[in-house]
């Protein structure tokens, strides 16, 4: 018999250009996932050419089931990462439509921010989140 196949959770990165080499390794980091049908993933470098980038954005952002915001003072400092993205994001987020994990690239006054409610704030439980939250058997 084989194991019942599921939906694949869809996952949104949100990050500034900046840190793009960041987000990359990210995504690196979860390739595994990715492999195994459990996780896709959008960003912003996947719009094609022609499309309006910030229809492309919205429509990714509200559809996702995982909102990853890669959180740098470059992050912070973005008006339309932290302004739009986040916003909607903790939206969604506190209404149960989408799960946010911020995901500290680096210190930058997270800790005083409404994201540092939002599940694997903390350095100390961000590396195992995606996993843990993926279901027995991935890890």
């Amino acid at each position: 018999m084989r194991p019942r196949q599921r939906a694949s959770a869809s996952v949104f990165y949100s990050y500034s250009h900046k840190d793009e080499r960041l987000r990359d390794d990210l995504a690196d980091a979860l390739a595994l996932l990715k492999r195994q049908s459990i996780l896709t993933e959008w960003h912003d470098r996947k719009i094609a050419a022609g499309d309006e980038w910030e229809q492309s954005i919205d429509e990714h952002l509200e559809q996702a089931d995982i909102i990853l915001l890669l959180v740098s003072p470059v992050f912070i400092a973005s008006d339309y990462c932290w302004g739009k993205e986040v916003e909607r994001a903790m939206e969604r987020h506190k209404a149960g439509e989408a799960r946010v994990i911020p995901y500290c690239a680096a210190s930058g006054g997270l800790e005083r921010s409404h994201v540092r409610k939002a599940p694997g704030a903390t350095q100390e439980r961000q590396a195992n989140y995606l996993v843990e939250q993926s279901g027995p058997g991935v890890a």
